[in-house]
């Protein structure tokens, strides 16, 4: 299933921002470190997967 990972994580990271957003600071720290995780994984699934993230690319 192409992507499937992706979508996993992507699915993943949208549910803790929602919760970072609703929670108090302490537990908000800990999910935004999680996010940032997300993101790294998600990075290098699409790049296993040759799936885009939608991320647009700095030069």
């Amino acid at each position: 299933m192409a992507g499937g990972i992706v979508a996993i994580l992507k699915k993943e990271r949208s549910i803790l921002v929602d919760r970072w957003l609703d929670n108090k600071r302490s537990e908000g720290a800990k999910t935004l470190v999680r996010i940032m995780d997300l993101d790294d994984q998600i990075d290098r699934a699409a790049k296993q997967e040759g799936v885009r993230t939608g991320k647009q690319r700095r030069i």
